[in-house]
């Protein structure tokens, strides 16, 4: 989880040099960001009816991680302004919405007197990988956008493989 969302966080960091390098005006780059903001809330919304669809709520992670890191891996090489801009949507719908989705995993999971301390750590380890997604983020930005979000779509990618999570711990 922390990994993960700490990777799809920089499409915040991102999506205004995206637009910008397709053409679009900076008048429209707020309509993006609520773009950007609606998609997860239909997410959100819609978890358990998205984790049936794909059948669990581990595939449902999996594909959670997985459709984003392939979305910026096509906006790594993208100049088409509607692909560019759903592909933002996309990824801040499926890939910011994993915390509050283990956040409501977590709470079902551990016991109510560890609870607190948990997610606590896990906002803590979340934030601490931000910061230095951020800052590796910021180099490789400063040698190639479309390289840098290709890597980063590869390693998101990656880490949706190598959960470890087991479906028992995710049942109601």
């Amino acid at each position: 989880m922390v990994v993960v969302n700490a990777l799809c966080w920089l499409i915040i960091w991102f999506y205004q040099a995206l637009l910008k390098n397709v053409g679009v005006n900076i008048v429209y780059f707020g309509l993006v960001h609520a773009a950007m903001c609606i998609a997860q809330i239909l997410v959100i919304s819609q978890f358990t009816r998205l984790e049936q669809w794909v059948g669990s709520k581990k595939r449902f992670l999996f594909v959670s991680a997985f459709l984003p890191g392939l979305f910026f891996i096509l906006l790594g090489f993208c100049c088409s302004v509607p692909v560019v801009i759903f592909a933002i949507a996309f990824s801040s719908g499926f890939g910011l919405s994993r915390g509050p989705l283990f956040s409501s995993y977590m709470n079902k999971y551990i016991p109510s007197d560890k609870r607190a301390t948990v997610l606590s750590t896990t906002s803590m380890l979340r934030t601490f990988s931000i910061v230095l997604v951020n800052l590796a983020a910021g180099f490789l930005t400063d040698w190639s956008i479309p390289y840098t979000l290709a890597i980063l779509g590869v390693a998101i990618v990656a880490f949706s493989f190598l959960s470890r999570l087991r479906e028992e711990h995710l049942i109601d």
